[in-house]
């Protein structure tokens, strides 16, 4: 067993951990530790942290975790879980989705990224985007809000290439499954669902 402190910082007037944050933290330690080709291909967040949080590399689940993901290394996945513990995150960081939401378009059930926007990572023009559309095509949910919660890709995500996200299926105001296209290529899945922060 294997445990990292993930470093973790709030995103602008949130009071909880992001999952692009998680997700960008994990693909972060997988690049450092594993090499260049190793990228995480599936998150599953089943709460909300607020916390400083611990990756643990293992096989076995921890009683106690919040989020499990996968590290793609080419030839084998290893499995790991993400672990909520009592210290507090004391920095935050400024984040404005708007710049990812006007370099879009909004087409059906699809949102597709016209241009490139500059300073945020593949996860987070992802998850903004998706986030949008929801919330431009979805009725608002009653008493919460459009949460991601789960991504499953085949390959890598890339800084540069440009996003569609198209909702495949969905329960108005309870859980979405979205199909992620990258450059023409069909890399997965992203799912977000109604919850509470």
């Amino acid at each position: 067993m294997n445990k990292i402190r993930l470093e973790i910082s709030y995103k602008g007037t949130r009071n909880y951990i992001q999952g692009a944050s998680l997700y960008d933290e994990i693909s972060k330690y997988s690049l450092e530790q594993y090499g260049n080709k190793a990228y995480v291909n599936s998150l599953v967040i089943r709460k909300f942290a607020h916390n400083a949080c611990d990756l643990i590399i293992t096989n076995t689940p921890p009683k106690n975790y919040f989020a499990s993901c996968r590290i793609n290394l080419s030839e084998r996945n290893l499995s790991a879980y993400i672990v909520e513990t009592d210290e507090k995150i004391e920095s935050r960081t400024e984040y404005d989705e708007h710049p990812i939401q006007v370099a879009t378009l909004v087409e059906d059930k699809s949102i597709i990224q016209q241009n490139e926007v500059i300073g945020y990572s593949p996860i987070e023009r992802l998850v903004s985007m998706t986030k949008y559309l929801h919330n431009q095509i979805m009725p608002e949910p009653n008493g919460g809000k459009w949460i991601f919660v789960q991504l499953d890709i085949e390959h890598p995500l890339e800084k540069e290439d440009l996003f569609t996200v198209s909702i495949e299926q969905s329960i108005p105001g309870r859980f979405s499954a979205s199909s992620i296209t990258q450059a023409g290529n069909h890399l997965g899945f992203i799912r977000f669902s109604v919850g509470q922060s």
